[in-house]
């Protein structure tokens, strides 16, 4: 029954319900009639209807615009092309009728829309756009305002695309219908602008409206210089440099300044700066892309932004105007008219009046640093400070360098003086001028850095070992410093330029170090765990400059400090803290041993904390690193320690898997994994115990649950040689179908599969085999992808290799007679494409076996299937021959060494760096050459030259089959 738009009302008003049995019936209500196709059209009757209420009519708005998320783009989707044509004619009037918060969310709608018809199916949106920009009479300023957001917001996809003949076609198409009624607006605004000022309304409407004019600008001109543009470059940037010099006057009404100059908090810009910012990002657009036409206006507008950044106050919300200022000062000395700043009173002044200004620090930086510690971090050492006046100065220095090295370093070495002694004469008072000198120092020595290598190549001029020596020591080992900010800047010198530090002078700074770590300030003791972390990753050329026989007399007391900093406020999940735990315990290893019982127990401790409220995923990750790192460094070196170790860890997993908390329960299968093919007892009783549940199906829904499960049933199988889960066979095989099905996990399929057919007898499973078979051929008939054929042709010669090509032409046939020419075709045509060495190597040798040990290829049927079975097997070992070097094994996860990689997660499955999925080779007794094996093999079963030659298609093939038969010392092929 349809329902009409009172009806849909009435649910969606429900839906706002504060009781939750109300709102979830109205939801799922929703649900239902969204399958209804008239559910959009009145969805924008109740929006459109004034007597409803605005939270209805919002709703309304919303539901409208997710529904269009969902389904739009979905050609066979609820939505018929009868409703998209008239949701398109109807919705751009509609827009500019509806209240403003509802006029926000259509608007977003029509965007979503716009992204996949615009302008192709949509050829009257932008026209019908235009048409209300046209100002006559008395100006409905707020009508222009929604227009030019929603053309803005539909054309800001261009921002991101690279140039080609489609965009260039669309912006040709955009700019032929709006540039004329573009340039009429934006002229008339700029021409009488000053007669707005006397109502702040219309004003701070203006300002908007110009605001997103710069914004289009930008766009129509990030692709290519647009003719018309370049037409009317003199207007433009006339209008721009009107704009760069607006100033509100000081005794203007109190309503009008904060209208343009007070921003929507403290630390927001205002409307006349963003304005300005904004050109500032237009015109430092022009001298990146088009300075040959722009450099007639370079030099004034040069001279307009350095007056405008020199003149502007040091509030925190002046900083994206300033940062947008001094990118466009760093691209012109980056570009071929670097010229404009080679004058030595020119590099004076912007030394001194731009640099040095905004590279102080300012209060607003020392109140972050004190009460929101984390944000702090993040800007300062993590690099998210890139609009801010410090980094974008710092930026300025780096381009100044390019061209004026000699000359920069000279100006600001002096001003480093003056920073130092002002320090000197009272520290209390001008700590300040220290960091100043710090943060000036980085920015001249600095010549090219990474996060994780620091520093690796500096400017000579600058002697960075003197100044660390002179001036960051000091700091480091001052208990009483002047500020605790200036002992975290010394900190992030010495994390910068580590690479710089010889070995003994870190090793010097170790204890300073752990000392530093006491700090109960949070940027302190991260700050100091970071350069642990980052230090112990450092490489001389490929050896780690540092492994466990450097660390191990400072070891305890680094691990105890760094366990003791997760004790102060604010830092019970610091990711810094637990990542510098993660990389001590990788790089002692076992020298970790006496030390396990201890660290295990602080861990589970810590997890213990965690698990009741898990909100940094990083730090949780990182500790479930160091709990695999320990395991694995101690398991392996010290086996007798696993026991322990699940006593510590099954009673926390325990927890996770009976609270349900999802993000954690793949990193607890990988651990419980790491355990059990550690421990030197194999499947123990409470390994034992667990198993059903494992295979429960509740537990496979969950994609990120997916690999590290099928690889704990796969340790269960190796360390029990399959004796425990033969009981259990029939819910693994449950799993292995259910995997299979899906394209996203069928590789976890074969190889749960290839762990049975090597760990589980032949004759526990010999009657599931036919229905196993027969899973795979009917997905292949189904749904055939290359990596499902490629997995299959690997599991082949895995099947061959462990139970004999005997026993899958006799499985294969039972399912239906002439199956196997069918898998045989299947097999050579994709064996050749086998890259991972371990993969070939297993398919060599089961085709080997098929050829020597398969009396059923010596006889009708299937006697030809031995020439092809040769030539394939010739190609792969002339491949090998060739050698292999693409070769990461195929499909199976190889794990970098810690020192080689950044550690990383994402929320679904998260591979652990330090519980790398070991990988068995069910042919590693096999140590012969495979070009030798085969022709022993022939050898041995007798088979002689003749019949060899009877068999092989081709002479070319015998004779390459000769000689590896001389290299096996066996008399060559007589063939003649």
């Amino acid at each position: 029954m349809q329902a009409t738009p009172e009806q849909l009302a009435s649910t969606l008003e429900q839906s706002l319900s504060h009781v939750a049995d109300i709102r979830r019936a109205a939801e799922s209500n929703l649900q239902a009639r969204s399958l209804q196709p008239d559910y959009p059209m009145l969805l924008l009757q109740i929006v459109h209807n004034p007597s409803h209420p605005l939270p209805i009519a919002q709703a309304a708005a919303v539901a409208f615009k997710n529904f269009i998320k969902a389904n739009w783009s979905e050609e066979t989707g609820p939505i018929s092309e009868q409703t998209r044509e008239q949701v398109r004619t109807i919705l751009v009037d509609l827009m500019l009728q509806v209240r403003p918060t509802i006029q926000k969310q259509l608007s977003a709608t029509l965007t979503i829309i716009s992204q996949t018809d615009f302008p192709s199916k949509w050829p009257q949106l932008l026209p019908a756009l235009v048409s209300k920009l046209a100002v006559t009479g008395t100006p409905d300023w707020g009508l222009v305002l929604g227009v030019l957001r929603t053309i803005h917001s539909v054309m800001r996809r261009y921002r991101h695309q690279y140039k080609s003949a489609d965009v260039l076609k669309d912006l040709k198409y955009i700019l032929g219908i709006l540039e004329q009624p573009y340039f009429m607006l934006f002229g008339g605004i700029l021409n009488s602008i000053e007669q707005t000022l006397a109502n702040p309304a219309v004003a701070a409407q203006i300002f908007d409206i110009v605001r997103l004019l710069l914004k289009i600008f930008y766009t129509l001109n990030v692709i290519d210089l647009p003719e018309f543009f370049e037409d009317n470059m003199e207007v433009f940037m006339s209008n721009f440099r009107k704009l760069l010099h607006f100033q509100v006057p000081a005794t203007s009404p109190e309503p009008l300044r904060a209208a343009l100059l007070e921003g929507s908090t403290e630390d927001k810009p205002g409307r006349l700066h963003r304005v300005q910012a904004l050109v500032c990002n237009c015109i430092n657009l022009y001298i990146e892309k088009y300075e040959e036409e722009f450099q007639r206006y370079l030099h004034v507008f040069v001279q307009d932004v350095w007056n405008l950044v020199s003149n502007i106050g040091a509030e925190m919300r002046y900083d994206p105007l300033v940062h947008a200022a001094l990118e466009f000062l760093r691209s012109v000395s980056t570009s071929v008219y670097y010229a404009l700043f080679n004058d030595p009173s020119a590099l004076q002044i912007i030394c001194k009046n731009i640099v040095i200004p905004c590279m102080k620090l300012r209060q607003d930086d020392l109140e972050i640093f004190e009460d929101n510690p984390q944000e702090y971090i993040r800007r300062d050492m993590e690099g998210s400070d890139g609009d801010t006046r410090r980094r974008s100065a710092l930026e300025l220095v780096k381009g100044l360098r390019k061209h004026f090295e000699a000359q920069v370093t000279q100006i600001f070495s002096a001003d480093i003086g003056v920073l130092l002694q002002q320090y000197a004469s009272n520290p209390k008072d001008n700590w300040w001028a220290k960091s100043t000198a710090i943060y000036l120092v980085t920015s001249l020595a600095v010549r090219s850095a990474t996060t994780r290598q620091g520093v690796s190549s500096t400017n000579e001029l600058v002697p960075i070992m003197e100044f660390f020596t002179n001036q960051i020591v000091p700091e480091l080992q001052n208990p009483a410093p002047a500020s605790l900010l200036l002992k975290a800047d010394a900190l992030k010198f010495v994390t910068s330029f580590r690479q710089q530090l010889s070995k003994d002078v870190i090793m010097q700074l170790f204890p300073l170090l752990v000392s530093v770590l006491q700090d109960p300030n949070t940027v302190v003791h991260s700050y100091a765990a970071n350069f642990i972390d980052r230090v112990l990753t450092i490489k001389d050329g490929a050896v780690p400059r540092f492994g466990k026989a450097d660390i191990k007399p400072i070891l305890r007391g680094v691990i105890v400090a760094l366990f003791a900093a997760l004790q102060f406020p604010g830092s019970a999940q610091n990711e810094y803290v637990m990542r510098a735990i993660m990389r001590t315990i990788a790089v002692a290893q076992d020298e970790m041993v006496p030390l396990a019982a201890d660290c295990m127990h602080q861990l589970v401790a810590v997890l213990g904390n965690v698990v009741q409220n898990p909100t940094i995923p990083t730090f949780n990750h990182y500790m479930f690193e160091c709990i695999a790192a320990l395991v694995g460094s101690v398991g392996t070196a010290a086996p007798a320690n696993i026991t322990a170790f699940e006593q510590y860890l099954f009673p926390p997993f325990q927890t996770i898997l009976q609270k349900d908390i999802l993000e954690f329960a793949p990193y607890v299968f990988q651990i419980m994994s790491q355990l059990l093919e550690l421990d030197p007892a194999g499947v123990t009783p409470p390994f034992q115990s667990i198993f059903p549940a494992l295979v429960a199906p509740v537990l496979w829904e969950r994609s990120g649950n997916v690999p590290a499960l099928v690889r704990l049933l796969q340790a269960y199988l190796w360390r029990g040689r399959g004796e425990g889960v033969i009981q259990h066979i029939e819910p693994v095989l449950g799993v292995f179908q259910k995997l299979i099905s899906s394209n996203a996990t069928d590789d976890e399929a074969f190889y749960l599969l290839e762990s049975i057919v090597a760990y589980v007898p032949l004759a526990a499973v010999a009657s599931h085999l036919p229905t196993i078979f027969t899973i795979i051929f009917t997905r292949l008939t189904r749904s055939r992808t290359p990596k499902f054929v490629r997995s299959f042709a690997i599991f082949l010669g895995f099947f061959v290799a462990v139970h004999g090509g005997s026993s899958l032409v006799q499985t294969v046939e039972k399912i239906q007679n002439g199956l196997m020419a069918r898998v045989v075709d299947l097999w050579l045509q994709n064996g050749t494409q086998i890259i991972g060495k371990v993969e070939r190597k297993i398919v060599i040798i089961a085709l080997i076996k098929m050829l020597t040990e398969t009396p059923e290829l010596t006889a009708d049927p299937f006697v030809t299937f031995w020439p092809r079975i040769l030539v394939t097997l010739m190609q792969m070992l002339g491949q090998a021959a060739e050698g292999d070097t693409s070769a990461p094994e195929d499909g199976h996860l190889q794990m970098p060494a810690f020192e080689d990689s950044e550690v990383s997660f994402t929320n679904v499955f998260s591979q652990l760096i330090f519980a790398p999925k070991p990988h068995h080779d069910p042919l590693a007794t096999v140590q012969q050459d495979p070009r030798l094996l085969l022709p022993t093999e022939l050898h041995r079963k007798g088979m002689d030259s003749q019949a060899v030659a009877s068999l092989a298609p081709t002479r070319e093939l015998l004779v390459k089959l000769s000689e590896y038969y001389q290299g096996a010392g066996l008399p060559a092929l007589n063939f003649a």
